[in-house]
């Protein structure tokens, strides 16, 4: 089963990837863009797109999570910081278009469950975060994406540790209704 992780800049995705990675057994799969976007010193062009959903899909691959979902092992759990549709969004946000390489990955490689991530924390600069200001707007964004894929999904918000525990309830009770 893959689990992924989304929501806009600074909403908690990378904290709560590994807490529920920890709390489920499960494998995390870090965010390729990070890396990637840190190796070029956070130069990138419309193209790169390509190649950070391209990485982001190999690391969830390697981590043992077969794609696309209807072969998957749904009693294996791979959980990850991102996915295809932070891709598809940043994309339309960003540049105003998005190429065909990406819409094929995202229309091809969903995950099983969404977990999305609500910007009520304060924003914390980054050398890579480039969008204190929108952060509503693309969380409405990704909500309505999510919602229109018809796959099963929770929110995350709040605080700290409440944050956490409401997510990993959250989170568990989509894992049991979705395991056959």
């Amino acid at each position: 089963m893959l689990i992924s992780i989304t929501g806009p800049e600074c909403s908690g995705k990378t904290t709560l990837t590994n807490y529920l990675a920890r709390n489920l057994d499960a494998t995390p799969v870090l965010e390729f863009a990070r890396a990637y976007l840190s190796d070029r010193d956070g130069v990138y062009g419309f193209h790169d797109l390509d190649v950070i959903a391209r990485g982001q899909l190999r690391l969830v691959n390697e981590a043992g999570c077969s794609t696309p979902a209807d072969s998957r092992d749904l009693t294996s759990l791979v959980i990850t910081d991102t996915f295809l549709l932070v891709v598809r969004i940043w994309s339309m946000h960003k540049y105003n278009k998005i190429s065909e390489e990406v819409k094929h990955l995202y229309t091809a490689y969903q995950p099983d469950v969404y977990v999305l991530c609500r910007p009520d924390m304060p924003w914390v600069k980054d050398a890579l975060r480039e969008n204190a200001r929108d952060r509503d707007a693309l969380f409405a964004e990704y909500l309505k994406h999510v919602k229109s894929s018809g796959i099963p999904f929770v929110i995350v918000e709040g605080e700290g540790e409440e944050r956490m525990s409401r997510a990993l309830e959250q989170v568990s009770t989509l894992i049991q209704k979705n395991i056959p």
